[in-house]
This record gives C-alpha cells, structure tokens and sequence, in this order.
C-alpha cells in the first residue's frame, strides 16, 4: 500500500467572485477573456421567474456585449441540446459562454467551449478524443452564474452528458485542463429559490465527491483526508441550518463553497480516486433517469460496507471520530459500522434521501447488465488502484443489497 503521496500538478485557474456583489463583475470577467460576443446557456426558465435572467441581460446589453442564448437544459444535459447550443453559437461567431444555472448547464457549456473548433458535434468530438484528455487550448473561455450547487463544475475540469443519439441511452464526457471555467461568479443569494429536493441532492452530490477521493489508499494524503472532513462537517453543520431557513445566507455561502472547492481537484491530486460509487451510480441514472444526488445517497453506505476490510479500517475510523464525533476508544470494528450507519442516518434522516433503489422506481432486472460497465476496459484499470476494486459480481451485490 503507498505510504506517501503521489506526485501531481495541480493548476486551478478559475477566477471567483463570490459574495452579493459577485455580478457587478460580470461584464469585467467577460471582457478580461475576450468576451464581446456570448452565448448564454441555461435550463428551464427559473431563472426567469427569479429575475436573474433578466439582470444577466441588463449588464451584458449596458456593456456593450452581443448576446445569443440556448435553453431549456435539462438534468443530465443531452447532446443533442449541447449540439443545438453549439450550432447557435457557431452562426453567431460568439467567443465566449456564459453558463447560468447549476451543473448541468454548466456542462452543457463546456460541451458548447469544447466543441466549437472541432469539425462536427460534440459527439464526434467524443469519439476523436477516445477517453484522452481534451488538451488543445483551441476552446472557447466559458464563464458561470451558478444557481445549484451540487457538481462542483464550476470550477472543474470535466464534465457529463448523455449521448441521446442512441436507443440506449449512455453516459459521455469529456476533461482537459482548458475546459475549466475562466471565471465563475458565485452569489449565495441565488441558491434561496432552491427546494429541499434540490438542496438536499446537491449536497448529497457534493458529500459523495468527497468521499470518492476521502476512501483512498494514499495513506500519505494527511492534509487531503483532514480538508476533506473538514468539508464534511461544513456539510453536516449548514445544511439543516439552509432547510430550516432557505435564506440563511452564511448556511447557503458555506454549502455553495464546499461544493466549489470538493471537486475543482483539490482534494483528488496526488490522491488517487477511482469514483467507485458514481460508476455505480451512472448505469441507473442512464437508464432511469434518476436524480444523480438521490442514487449516489442510496448506494454510498451500501458501497461502504461492502469495501470494509481489516486492513482499511483506519479510514472508517478516521471518517467517525473527526467528523461524527464516535468515541475513539471503541474497537475500531464498532467505530467503522457506526460510521456507516451515521452516514446513512444523515442521508435518509437529515437530507430525507430515499433509502432504497425501489423507491426510485428501479427494476432490479437491470442489475446484471448494469453492472457490466465494470467490464470496460478504462474501468478495470481505474478500479485496479480503487480503494477496494470492484468487479461486475462486486457491483450487482451492491445493487442487491441497495434494493
């Protein structure tokens, strides 16, 4: 098992304005990337209805800047609408996204960036890139307003769609260091619409990248696994604070910037992670459509117990006693299954996730050909270092025990 900490490069590059005056920046940040041209991207009007739209619209047109725009981005953004943003975006010569919603249209943008040198649709973008990272500088600088924090996409690397154009739906995506917002302006007071559903999948989303790279076996990430459960008890102290009062502005902040700074690569550089749970987790959400926060929420204690082992209690113990306050002095076999019960208990009893795959309408006749994702060939390699590899048998007794 490695003992000390991997060597990595990390280069996070997004410029933040955060905090009620984050949009007077707005025309500054675009212009400061070449921006004069932009084509905004955002999902099913909300944005609208909450009058962010149209103070968007008022400081690109008071500066000067053109706008375009493509909307009606849906949870788990197709490609077929990132190829219509894209062919917006091209017959208008824009040189600049502007994303304003949550992780979905945020990535819908990336796709739009990513794509509009490149000689065909996002897709076949997909298919020329082969699993490589995109790292040709030759994109467009992409911009964000985030309206839900959840992916942390805002300030990442990558990002997810579903590739629409087959019967069977999958999911895609792509990553390269050029992808990464510019700028990102993050205002907690845009997050106060939010319901509880999509509050508490948001956080349920946020918690599951940290835990991706939290159960690592890169014993020598000390200062990764004490930021990441510092993280963890940001989450754990705000978010019943945000449910009880949706316009508490120092619970939203806390939420908004955990969820920013859990996967902009932080915590995942120089410490391994193999997403376990999210290749679990994306086989359903392709085929059900599910919200991605509530499947993650079901399947991640399930996955913890099944990759509990002698020699990573250590992990279990650490995740109880600095996060869940579990009395040290207790074997640690009892600290471990404590732990995973605290973290069930605050998925289903705090965030009032449901507690099983039935509940969200999943046919347990899926689960074998689910579960042959763990055939694939990029994902045997990434589970080889996982902090426990999983094989195709491994998944569905997960799936099963889920139910």
């Amino acid at each position: 098992m490695t003992q000390y900490l991997d060597d990595f490069m990390i280069w996070v590059p997004t410029q933040i304005f955060f905090g009620k005056t984050a949009l007077d920046h707005l025309a500054e940040g675009i212009k400061r990337f070449g921006g004069s041209r932009v084509i905004l991207v955002y999902g099913g009007g909300s944005i609208k209805k909450t009058g962010l739209y149209d103070t968007v619209v008022k400081i690109l047109d008071e500066n000067g800047i053109f706008h375009c725009e493509v909307s009606g981005v849906q949870p788990n953004p197709l490609a077929s609408k990132i190829d219509e943003g894209l062919r917006i975006a091209r017959e208008n010569r824009v040189d600049f996204v502007l994303a304003v919603g949550g992780g979905s249209v945020i990535d819908s943008a990336k796709g739009i960036a990513g794509a509009y040198y490149f000689d065909g649709g996002v897709m076949d973008l997909m298919e020329h890139q082969n699993g490589r990272p995109l790292e040709t500088d030759k994109v467009l600088p992409t911009g964000t307003i985030l309206t839900l924090p959840a992916t942390g996409s805002e300030m990442a690397t990558g990002n997810t769609f579903v590739n629409d154009y087959v019967e069977k739906h999958t999911k895609a995506g792509f990553h390269g260091p050029y992808i990464r917002p510019r700028v990102s302006f993050l205002n907690p007071e845009f997050t106060y619409s939010l319901s509880r559903k999509q509050t508490v999948a948001g956080v349920s989303d946020i918690m599951s990248h940290i835990f991706e790279s939290y159960f690592s076996n890169e014993k020598g990430s000390y200062l990764h696994a004490r930021t990441a459960e510092g993280m963890l008890r940001t989450l754990i102290k705000y978010t019943p604070i945000a449910l009880e009062e949706p316009d508490n502005y120092e619970a939203r902040a806390n939420i908004m910037y955990t969820g920013s700074w859990g996967n902009n690569g932080y915590i995942v550089k120089g410490n391994y992670v193999s997403w376990s749970v999210h290749l679990l987790e994306n086989p359903l959400n392709e085929r059900y459509n599910i919200t991605h926060g509530e499947g993650l929420a079901i399947l991640t204690p399930h996955w913890m117990r099944w990759a509990k082992r002698p020699e990573n209690l250590y992990r279990y113990v650490e995740l109880g006693v600095n996060v869940f306050g579990i009395d040290a002095a207790l074997p640690e076999e009892e600290i471990a299954d404590k732990t995973i019960e605290a973290v069930e208990n605050f998925y289903a009893n705090v965030l009032g996730m449901p507690r099983r795959l039935r509940d969200l309408g999943i046919d347990q006749a899926c689960f074998e050909d689910c579960a042959t994702r763990f055939e694939n060939p990029t994902t045997v390699t990434y589970q080889s270092m996982a902090f426990v590899p999983m094989t195709v048998e491994d998944a569905v007794s997960i799936y099963k025990a889920a139910y």
